[in-house]
């Protein structure tokens, strides 16, 4: 992802995943809500995995939302890091 000239890498957590359905769509969600909640580049990249990773914990759509502490378990485990652009991307 490229913000402000800068490009950034993540590294999801590893998971078992169950089912990816709905992950796309998370991801997407927790991109906007962060972008519209005026938060930096990385929190809003940490925050949209989390989101597409717990989705892919559960079969189908989800349910229930995720708890506080599954929550912040994925979240610790979410590296992102700046990276120098691919060749075509610069």
């Amino acid at each position: 992802m490229t913000s402000d000239g800068r490009h950034w890498s993540v590294v999801p957590p590893t998971i078992a995943p169950v089912d990816t359905t709905g992950a796309g769509d998370a991801l997407k969600a927790g991109l906007i809500f962060g972008w519209l909640r005026g938060w930096s580049t990385q929190d809003t990249l940490r925050w949209s995995v989390a989101a597409a990773s717990l989705q892919c914990l559960h079969p189908g759509p989800c349910e229930q939302p995720a708890s506080p502490a599954e929550i912040e378990q994925v979240l610790a485990n979410i590296q992102v890091q700046p990276t120098e652009p691919e060749e075509g991307l610069r």
